[in-house]
């Protein structure tokens, strides 16, 4: 067992060392390990967001009437479905058209592109889309006294400088 844990440490050596020589290597398995990790870090911090939302606003509903609460839980004769149950089916079937649209929009999009990995899709999709231009340095004020000074500003952001009024006074 000890060989085991020791074949295993080697190989997390191996790979760290050939990921150091190699900075530039985009498909080491270290690098694969550390996104999935990045990956699902997001996605449990996203799930845990969701759930307490959802919890936060179901026991807010509960607080603020109770009978009516209790009356959604439960069929009524005039209702077929309570309000949860209509609810939670609501938010699958939608959950489902989300995830299947967008899915289906990254699909096309991939195909029509042509790209292979995600690393050539980034490149082929840059070329449709505008470039970013840098603002290095910033051709306008980035520094506000008060939230008042940042209103004044953007009340004449855009304007020519003799078109604003001479006669307000600056804080």
């Amino acid at each position: 067992m000890d060989k085991e844990v020791e074949k295993e440490k080697c190989e997390l050596c191996d790979l760290i060392n050939a990921s150091d020589a190699s900075a530039g290597n985009r498909g080491s398995r270290l690098d694969t390990v550390q996104k999935l990790k990045a990956f699902s870090f997001i996605g449990c911090v996203a799930g845990v967001s969701v759930l307490a939302g959802f919890g936060f606003s179901f026991s807010q509903s509960r607080k603020l009437d109770p009978g009516k609460f209790q009356e959604g839980l439960t069929p009524a004769a005039r209702n077929l479905e309570s309000g949860t149950g209509f609810a939670a089916r609501a938010l699958g079937r939608a959950t489902v058209y989300a995830v299947s649209g967008v899915s289906l929009v990254c699909f096309t999009v991939w195909k029509l592109v042509g790209a292979k990995d995600l690393h050539e899709f980034r490149y082929k999709v840059a070329e449709y889309l505008p470039r970013v231009r840098r603002n290095d340095p910033p051709t306008s004020r980035t520094e506000f006294e008060s939230l008042t000074d940042l209103m004044g500003y953007l009340e004449n952001w855009g304007k020519p400088k003799d078109a604003i009024d001479s006669t307000e006074v600056k804080t």
